[in-house]
């Protein structure tokens, strides 16, 4: 039986039965015409996706039937690739899929975030053949319905209904026929018009899942340039201090690292706003905010120096000769346990009472919407346009400026506080973004954006051998440690020569930057509002 390969998808009550929805149409052809049933099946379907909806966000969606994962296309319903999955996981990693054939289909959707379940439903289908006078089956009809245990329900509540559906797959040679079904079911008043596998899909996620489902790692406020940047400056930080708060609670589940990640960046714009946009909010209130912010960034920094060793430890073994990789499993080992007992320790402070109450003063401030005292905060009814260009303007100049005062050996401590000053321009740029055109800040942020990687490279190199450069003194207290000292020594050799390539590459990128292309780029950008 060949058919067309696009469904026809219908929205119906639940309470719909097959014989009230194709009643109309049998009505109309020869008695002989009819329908049979072919199946039914019920089954429990888990829906997966990253903290990002990184799949549904291609089109996407990953499922759980029986002991099958499948990657399916959520225009279609159909199958895209399935693999043999018997675990029940609440969440997993790409990699533990790997010699799979949906591994690498995984792998290109995300290789840090991990796979988190949405939810579970159940998924009840129908299905049956269509028949014309003569007994040929001119399409396929499948009756679905979806039930689940609303998100913020009960344990013990029942599962409800939340959706259900009709598909219509036509035979090809019958295509008159197919549409003449389907414009009696879509008339019928047990249905609720043409749908997508799309439209179920996001209907059963936002029922039955508490977990976001339009999350972004960055502030997404839309800013009047009109606006006193007092304003301006305190949405902006209420959007970072949602973004920490969303991520708070998944910190402490270690599933994966890039809840640490957003969390520290969302920390360093606040920051940065802070330092970098001045006058703006009373001063002796500022210092406390200034010095708690500061306070918690610096208990995450070794958590996240740690991810990023175990993120790269399959890097790190192929630098080496084989014959010494083996011996960096107890450097690994090392740096897991430590993690684990840095991680105890983090979590046990977001759930301190200190904690909590730096949060909701900070969110109690920042609600204040009355501009304060002009003579404690000057700057805080100018219009946000005018601060933009001010301050952008000047955190471009400091870049300028340090960037050509660089020495031609490029030294660590030079190229560590620019790579601090190109933050403070990308965050700038980022903060103020909406109001300036797509077609001029993007230019601008992909030519700063070079030269920080070029930056941060080197840093994060820098930060790697230091780390191992420690680590290989207190291996002096550790018996038999000649294997593992010679593998952290070739490490170290490795990537200290990777460093120094970085470094000699500088000034290359610097000059990128320092270019009549870029300036360019930034005048454009002020243009705009040169009389703000």
């Amino acid at each position: 039986m060949r058919q067309h390969h696009q469904p026809v998808l219908f929205r119906i009550k639940s309470t719909s039965t097959i014989s009230s929805l194709i009643e109309p149409f049998l009505l109309k052809q020869d008695a002989s015409a009819g329908i049979e049933q072919l199946a039914t099946s019920h089954e429990t379907v888990t829906c997966f996706d990253t903290f990002e909806s990184q799949a549904r966000k291609k089109n996407k969606g990953l499922i759980k039937k029986r002991n099958r994962l499948c990657l399916i296309d959520l225009k279609t319903g159909s199958e895209i690739v399935c693999c043999d999955f018997r675990k029940n996981p609440v969440f997993f990693l790409s990699g533990e899929t790997a010699g799979s054939p949906i591994a690498p289909l995984l792998r290109e959707i995300t290789t840090l975030r991990a796979w988190i379940r949405l939810c579970s439903i159940e998924e009840r289908v129908e299905t049956f053949k269509v028949l014309d006078e003569n007994q040929k089956t001119i399409a396929t009809l499948s009756v679905m319905l979806f039930a689940g245990k609303k998100a913020a329900s009960d344990a013990t509540a029942d599962p409800e209904v939340i959706d259900a559906a009709i598909k219509i797959l036509p035979v090809r040679g019958y295509d008159e026929k197919a549409r003449e079904l389907a414009s009696t079911i879509e008339a019928s008043e047990e249905s609720a018009g043409s749908i997508s596998f799309t439209d179920i899909y996001h209907r059963i996620l936002a029922s039955a899942t508490l977990m976001p489902l339009h999350y972004s790692s960055k502030p997404s406020a839309k800013l009047d340039p009109k606006s006193d940047i007092h304003d301006s400056a305190r949405r902006l930080l209420l959007e970072t201090l949602q973004i920490m708060k969303i991520n708070e609670p998944w910190l402490t589940k270690n599933i994966d690292t890039e809840f640490l990640h957003d969390y520290r960046v969302a920390i360093r714009r606040s920051r940065s706003i802070l330092a970098q946009l001045k006058g703006i909010f009373p001063p002796q209130q500022l210092r406390y905010f200034q010095q708690e912010l500061r306070t918690l960034a610096k208990r995450t920094n070794n958590l996240r120096d740690q991810d990023v060793y175990l993120l790269e430890a399959d890097t790190f073994s192929n630098l080496l000769p084989a014959h010494l990789r083996d011996h960096l499993e107890l450097f690994f080992n090392d740096l897991k346990s430590a993690r684990r007992s840095q991680h105890r320790s983090f979590s046990r402070y977001l759930r301190s009472q200190r904690h909590e109450l730096l949060i909701e003063a900070w969110e109690s401030f920042l609600h204040e919407s009355a501009p304060p005292d002009i003579a404690q905060a000057p700057n805080s009814r100018q219009s946000t346009a005018a601060i933009a260009v001010f301050t952008i303007r000047k955190a471009w100049k400091k870049v300028l400026r340090h960037g050509r005062s660089t020495s031609p050996k490029a030294m660590d401590s030079e190229l560590h506080a620019l790579r601090i000053d190109c933050k403070k321009l990308r965050y700038l740029l980022e903060f103020f973004s909406s109001i300036f055109p797509p077609k001029t800040i993007g230019p601008v942020i992909r030519h700063l954006k070079k030269l920080q990687d070029n930056l941060g490279q080197f840093v994060d190199l820098s930060v790697q051998q230091d780390y191992l450069d420690l680590y290989l003194a207190n291996l002096e207290h550790k018996p038999d440690n000649t294997g593992i000292a010679a593998a952290i020594g070739g490490l170290i050799t490795t990537l200290y020569h990777e460093r120094e390539e970085v470094r000699n590459q500088f000034h290359t990128a610097f000059n990128h930057f320092d270019s009549d292309e870029s300036e360019a780029l930034f005048t454009e950008l002020f243009h705009q509002y040169r009389n703000a």
